[in-house]
């Protein structure tokens, strides 16, 4: 769930939604967008918004998707950011 009445009717709530998208791939999870009043919707593990769930600006909507959670996670969910780390530089070891 997420609050986007703060963007207004402006293109910064398709922003947010974009830059989700690219999260959604990263970890290969789907997810399941409920938002106040932004865009909601339903996007797959490959970042693809599905088919006729999306709900515009201020909508109100029920919808119902199948979605489908692949077994194989990223490799980036599995390690994530560690490989950027080096212990000489990390001030809080």
């Amino acid at each position: 769930m997420t609050y986007d009445a703060w963007f207004g009717k402006t293109n910064a709530s398709l922003m947010h939604l974009a830059f989700l998208q690219f999260r959604v791939v990263e970890y290969r999870t789907p997810l399941v967008r409920a938002n106040n009043s932004g865009i909601s919707t339903f996007i797959a593990a490959t970042g693809e918004i599905m088919p006729g769930t999306r709900a515009g600006f201020f909508q109100k909507i029920v919808q119902r998707c199948d979605v489908c959670t692949p077994e194989k996670r990223s490799r980036y969910f599995n390690i994530s950011d560690t490989f950027l780390y080096n212990a000489d530089d990390c001030y809080w070891c």
